[in-house]
């Protein structure tokens, strides 16, 4: 009669389980949702339903608002690797569990020794062509001027071109011309086998648990073979980019990024006030 007993008992929690697990919310529907509606959002809807004084639409907002904040690094995970690749191409195999951001760090010495390499190329050109041209040539008298242009023919407009395409032919191309800082720098794949260019990317490794998360993020300049000074839970990663000419030779440093993990899986109040979930490259 005991064993019938426990296994009715088993069986009773078993189904209460498979019941709770019914009413749990798909992990895809959760991140559909949160996605669509982040958590800043669903709290700033809840102090509205406040002010308003919306008190059933508020006790239906707050609850799985507590829920989505107490489980944040679900929907956010945690930072808890920051690396430096280097490669010689623009695509390059990632490790996994990495993600790389798109940004070139060193774009800035690319863009500067592309425009040596160029303005060398156009001075060396332009010399070969004065040295193919035959002296006598350069200055024909039987050649005769240069027709001039003209201005009435030049001013005079085209009864068919409809009014005011030319402005807003104009104003199209001005809109679609893309920011300075979001342009791609062209180059061929000659110019770049001459100049031999690095590509230097930042990856980072994101992670739902507490113990390795990221508190603190920092960029320094240190010496390259010594390295920063660094207290303990720190650690820095080098970045390999090629600075300004006569800066290296001067200062003999170069850039770490140097990011703090939390030493008790963010039991301090202040690690959780500082905790790190995204990085942003800005390109100065």
């Amino acid at each position: 009669m005991q064993s019938r007993a426990e296994s009715e008992d088993l069986d009773n929690m078993l189904n209460k389980f498979k019941d709770q697990d019914m009413e749990m919310i798909k992990e895809k529907d959760w991140r559909f949702a949160a996605y669509n509606v982040p958590v800043e959002i669903h709290i700033e809807m809840i102090k509205l339903c406040a002010e308003a004084k919306m008190w059933n639409e508020f006790e239906d907002l707050l609850d799985p608002a507590l829920v989505r904040l107490k489980f944040r690094r679900y929907e956010v995970p945690f930072l808890a690797t920051v690396d430096v690749q280097m490669s010689s191409t623009r695509i390059s195999n990632i490790p996994n569990g990495f993600e790389k951001l798109p940004q070139d760090l060193n774009a800035a010495n690319l863009r500067i020794e592309l425009k040596k390499l160029r303005a060398s190329a156009k001075m060396s050109g332009s010399a070969d062509d004065e040295s193919d041209v035959d002296p006598k040539k350069k200055a024909d008298p039987k050649a005769g001027a240069p027709a001039k242009a003209d201005p009435k023919a030049a001013a005079k407009p085209d009864p068919k071109a409809k009014p005011g395409a030319k402005d807003a032919k104009a104003a199209t191309s001005t809109l679609e011309a893309p920011p300075a800082e979001q342009e791609e720098i062209q180059a061929t794949q000659k110019e770049l086998d001459i100049i031999n260019h690095v590509y230097v990317y930042m990856m980072l490794q994101r992670s739902k648990s507490t113990q390795n998360a990221i508190v603190g993020l920092d960029v320094v300049m240190a010496d390259e073979t010594i390295g920063p000074d660094i207290p303990n839970s720190h650690f820095a990663v080098a970045v390999p980019i090629r600075q300004h000419p006569g800066s290296y030779q001067k200062s003999k440093k170069i850039p770490y990024i140097v990011f703090r993990r939390t030493a008790n899986s963010l039991i301090d109040e202040e690690d959780c006030l500082s905790i790190v979930t995204d990085v942003q490259i800005i390109m100065g």
